[in-house]
């Protein structure tokens, strides 16, 4: 005998061939597996749109790939050189879009009475601002250069509104290394791209005045950031040879 045939006709039907009343039931628990499907379909879709916004922002702040030197993972403070000639051999291998240098510097800012630790960022002339850009929630982003310093900085709003920092305010910056080096700065604009755990310590400046506080050349950079046109369509394993030769 058909099991499903005999169960389908004990739900649906009696001996005498009227309708049961689980038939209503079955309806109802076929629409429920129907929304259920569609509620796990839409969550799926959230979280991988969620998974891409998150990775756009953690690239928007570092890059695809980062060249640093194997000391500066754990005193932040160790320089690679970086002269004209290298950039361009990076910037000369396929699917590379752009190659940006960068230094970086842990300080203290202190504003009204208050004070925050953060890791100032310099950038410069070649550095990519559409991410930054996009994420300014006041004021202007300034355009730095690599030859002369802004006295301008760019904090998160959480890091603002921390120091209770409004556009136009002065705030000060204190770096420990031989003593203790200061420098006073004006705020120009305030980010916010909702990653709090970029967004609590980063600051941009020019890369001009973070290089000078550490005491280095204009070929000397914390490391070198490099963003890809097309990631997804190129092997990693492709894009390592690539840059070990360009690098060796």
């Amino acid at each position: 005998m058909n099991v499903e045939l005999f169960l389908a006709k004990r739900l649906y039907g009696t001996r005498k061939g009227g309708r049961r009343i689980s038939r209503p039931a079955v309806a109802i628990a076929q629409w429920g597996v129907a929304v259920g499907t569609l509620v796990m379909f839409v969550s799926i879709c959230i979280i991988v749109g969620f998974k891409q916004q998150i990775r756009d922002k953690v690239i928007g702040f570092g890059g695809h790939v980062q060249v640093m030197g194997y000391e500066a993972l754990s005193d932040g403070e160790t320089s690679v050189k970086a002269d004209s000639v290298f950039i361009e051999e990076l910037s000369g291998i396929e699917n590379v879009a752009n190659v940006q240098p960068f230094v970086t510097k842990p300080g203290m800012l202190v504003g009204n009475d208050e004070y925050e630790g953060v890791l100032l960022k310099g950038v410069g002339e070649n550095y990519d601002y559409s991410f930054i850009k996009d994420n300014i929630v006041e004021g202007e982003l300034p355009h730095w250069n690599n030859d002369g310093p802004s006295n301008t900085i760019v904090l998160s709003k959480s890091t603002a509104n921390k120091l209770k920092l409004s556009i136009g305010d002065k705030v000060n910056l204190y770096f420990l290394q031989e003593g203790i080096k200061a420098r006073r700065m004006s705020l120009a604009a305030i980010y916010e791209t909702h990653l709090q755990e970029l967004d609590n310590i980063m600051a941009l400046t020019d890369i001009y005045t973070v290089r000078r506080l550490n005491g280095w050349g204009s070929d000397e950079f914390s490391g070198v950031e490099i963003t890809i046109s097309d990631y997804d369509a190129i092997g990693n394993a492709a894009l390592a040879v690539n840059l070990c030769m360009a690098l060796a």
